[in-house]
């Protein structure tokens, strides 16, 4: 059976996540606190509240509505003269924010193979949307999957982003119910539909045991640990969960996942993203890497 459809996640499968994330964030407000004097400790505690109203930890908009920012500039916050804060955030974003090594060159063996290639992701859309530019991964892809983005600021019209209209005209989106979580199957299932394929031609890559590989499995597909995504028990991680957007309810879905058991994956990509070629060959039946693989 040949693979006609790969499907990927992308935060910490195609780039890792944690540190595009934690870098900027650092860097923002490490300026914010220069400037106005706020403690780190008080800038964190109202990030999170922010997050949390607006249930993402990539929320644009966040220092406008920041309480101890709100509270020192007097109702209205001043971002004129926080722009050292924000042009920080986005020197560093465009400097931490890569694909890991091989995933270029094996998406683009695939295709060039005739392999579809769907990228699933629960990072809301515009923020999925502009990495995916930003890496370069565009034009590699068939189509992305990914949840609505959250309600704009009110006097806001739009994102200010280069990306946007290059994004909106050029690739191929989908965006997924909201609340539709993985390992839920339904929007996997609903993937192999679209597409026309069976779960005996698709391959699942994505380094979440308990959602993306719980949930390939459950679906059938031949499901690929990237593992070497996996890195939960640093400084990085730590100050995510010092502010990130997860509420009382998240951790009590996340202790439902992890009741589920032990999940073995069928392959794993301990390497990089580049065993997936591995994988595919011998689900393929061919051992061997065919000419132009």
């Amino acid at each position: 059976m040949t693979v006609r459809l790969l499907v990927t996640d992308l935060d910490n499968t195609a780039w890792d996540w944690v540190e595009a994330w934690y870098h900027p964030f650092v860097a923002m407000m490490g300026r914010v606190a220069a400037i106005t004097g706020v403690p780190h400790t008080e800038l964190y505690r109202s990030a999170q509240i922010v997050f949390r109203r607006h249930g993402t930890s990539e929320y644009a908009f966040v220092l406008e509505e920041m309480p101890c920012l709100l509270e020192h500039y007097g109702g209205v916050v001043h971002l004129d003269e926080l722009r050292p804060a924000i042009e920080a955030y986005r020197e560093t974003r465009e400097r931490v924010l890569v694909l890991y090594p091989g995933v270029v060159e094996t998406l683009a063996t695939l295709r060039e193979a005739g392999c579809q290639i769907v990228a699933y992701t629960e990072s809301l859309s515009y923020y999925a949307r502009t990495r995916v530019f930003r890496t370069g991964l565009a034009p590699l892809l068939d189509r992305l999957y990914s949840p609505p983005d959250h309600d704009l600021p009110d006097h806001r019209e739009r994102y200010d982003s280069a990306y946007d209209d290059r994004a909106a005209a050029s690739l191929d989106r989908r965006e997924t119910p909201e609340g539709q979580l993985k390992p839920s199957t339904k929007i996997l299932q609903g993937i192999l539909d679209d597409f026309g394929v069976s779960p005996q031609e698709t391959v699942y890559v994505g380094d979440s045991l308990m959602k993306d590989i719980h949930m390939a499995q459950s679906v059938g597909v031949h499901d690929v640990h990237a593992s070497y995504g996996c890195r939960h028990d640093d400084d990085a991680y730590e100050l995510l969960r010092r502010v990130t957007h997860w509420t009382d309810e998240d951790m009590e879905r996340q202790q439902r996942i992890r009741s589920m058991g032990a999940v073995r994956p069928t392959y794993v990509a301990a390497g990089g993203f580049s065993d997936v070629l591995d994988v595919i060959e011998e689900v393929s039946g061919q051992g061997a890497r065919a000419p132009g693989w």
